[in-house]
């Protein structure tokens, strides 16, 4: 479980990593008219829960990571 918690923390730092590159260049959505949100949003937010992702595949085992979602 603390495994758990700890890939949760190295992915939250992802986040305002992949945040700050998105920012650096300009990968951002700027709001308009038509957009439902009201500040500059990062289009990048994705792949930091992917990283987060391939960490828990990369230190555990597959399977049995499936069969605990499952």
């Amino acid at each position: 479980m603390i495994n758990y918690i700890i890939i949760f923390f190295i992915t939250l730092l992802f986040f305002f990593l992949v945040i700050s590159i998105s920012h650096k260049f300009n990968l951002i959505d700027i709001p308009t008219k038509r957009k439902t949100h009201n500040i500059n949003t990062p289009y990048t937010g994705g792949i930091a829960i992917y990283m987060g992702i391939l960490l828990i595949l990369k230190f555990y085992d597959y399977d049995q990571f499936l069969t605990n979602i499952i």
